[in-house]
């Protein structure tokens, strides 16, 4: 059954015409299309990190940065960010 559909398909000129401009489409669109879900990603990114941090854990990891940086200029210890 499988066999019949695909041999059709690859007789038909206006199936072949579709997927030719659905290619072309595509490619013409792929840097608008990467560059969209590129920009979505770092928003959502962003929007989560800020969430993060207002949680408990989130303070807390910035004021133990914070003391370690202050220990680190002191000499007592290294820590990088």
């Amino acid at each position: 059954m499988n066999d019949i559909i695909v041999n059709a398909l690859a007789k038909s000129k206006r199936f072949q015409r579709f997927a030719l401009k659905i290619d072309d489409t595509l490619n013409k669109n792929k840097k608008v299309i990467t560059e969209d879900y590129m920009k979505t990603g770092e928003a959502l990114a962003k929007e989560k990190l800020a969430k993060a941090k207002e949680t408990k854990f989130g303070v807390f990891a910035t004021v133990f940065m914070e003391e370690m940086k202050k220990e680190g200029a002191k000499g007592k210890t290294t820590i990088k960010k």
